[in-house]
């Protein structure tokens, strides 16, 4: 399974228990790139709604990175090409490259009410060369219906949420469909100790206190993390991260998981309201 690193902690303040203070430090990220590279990974995850992201990128210079970039595709009107065109050329400047390896959809649902609108426009965008391959980003297991443009599909998975492991079954015979886990730390939430909760969660705080017993120390649940993920049928998994250290802790245990990953995962946390836990655009403001 390939490793992409998500860049939304760097250009805009990211992350739920990130306290890094590294979200403008282009120095810090120029340390994780290479030290990425180093590792053999060269896939970067970045979009136009993440601040400075993918300038602080065009700046450091990414051309032998493989880019992802998002948008969100705008309501269909008279030029509603010549927008996604434009907006697609605004991040190809940012980022001071030719094209992007994969073009993420933030609004899937858009792209199934405009269907053949939107087949033509990822036909146009190949062909112009502008982007490598598309994509939508989702969020819930029933937006990935008849999407028969796309090439990856990026989505939510953890160990808290295991809604999408058995729902590519319709997609067995395309081969060429690329699945990208994300969120797997949970905006960092599945690496804190349990007394470091925010308090927003109390709903959830049986369950923070099983996992903590499971999983009791940062590593231990680094790793039970990346394992639950390993053990998946996906091709590429996200991580994102804010500063050196974090992306060598994790490059670390990947690279020594073939004798530490964690075959099971006894936590089982379903429950009617796991939503307001799993997805972060219910968190709301503190």
């Amino acid at each position: 399974m390939d490793l992409v690193l998500g860049t939304a902690q760097f250009g805009q303040i990211y992350g739920i228990t990130n306290m890094s203070g590294n979200s403008k430090n282009i120095k810090e990220l120029e340390s994780i790139l290479y030290e990425f590279k180093k590792h053999g990974f060269i896939k970067i995850d970045t979009a136009q709604s993440y601040g400075e992201s993918e300038k602080m990128l065009g700046s450091i210079g990414v051309e032998e990175f493989h880019i992802t970039s998002k948008i969100v595709f705008p309501n269909f009107c008279k030029n509603f090409k010549s927008k996604i065109f434009k907006n697609i050329e605004l991040s190809l400047e940012n980022l001071n490259v030719q094209s992007l390896d994969c073009l993420l959809a933030h609004n899937p649902d858009f792209l199934k009410e405009n269907l053949d609108e939107s087949l033509s426009l990822v036909e146009d965008l190949k062909s112009e060369g502008l982007i490598k391959s598309f994509g939508v980003s989702v969020y819930e297991p029933n937006e990935i219906n008849n999407l028969d443009m796309v090439d990856v599909i990026q989505f939510p998975c953890s160990i808290f949420d295991r809604r999408f492991p058995n729902k590519f079954s319709k997609f067995d015979n395309n081969s060429h469909l690329i699945k990208q886990a994300r969120s797997v730390f949970l905006q960092g939430l599945l690496l804190e100790q349990y007394k470091n909760i925010p308090q927003k969660f109390n709903k959830h705080k049986h369950l923070f206190s099983k996992y903590d017993a499971l999983y009791p120390t940062k590593n231990e649940k680094l790793l039970a993390c990346i394992s639950y993920i390993l053990n998946q049928n996906f091709d590429e998994f996200l991580v994102g991260v804010s500063s050196l250290n974090e992306l060598q802790d994790i490059l670390i245990l990947i690279q020594d998981c073939s004798s530490n990953i964690i075959e099971s995962m006894p936590l089982d946390i379903n429950s009617p309201d796991i939503i307001e836990l799993i997805d972060p655009r219910l968190w709301g403001a503190d």
